[in-house]
């Protein structure tokens, strides 16, 4: 997790990255943080949590909350 304050930068610098969560994983959690990405592909990541609230007539619903 790229916490409050924190920065991040994570660069492929002309190698061939690949992050693959396989459908299964979280790949990055940014809470308050700075995370730079370049140069890297980043596929097949998975969050799973509840659903939101619905929305009344005229009015946005709850977000829902995802697992860490």
């Amino acid at each position: 997790m790229i916490g409050s304050g924190k920065t991040v930068d994570i660069e492929g610098n002309g190698h061939s990255i690949l992050f693959d969560g396989q459908n299964a994983r979280r790949l990055f959690t940014v809470s308050g943080g700075t995370l730079t990405i370049g140069g890297i592909s980043i596929e097949n990541g998975s969050v799973t949590g509840s659903s939101g609230a619905q929305g009344s007539n005229g009015n946005d619903g709850a977000p829902g909350k995802n697992e860490l």
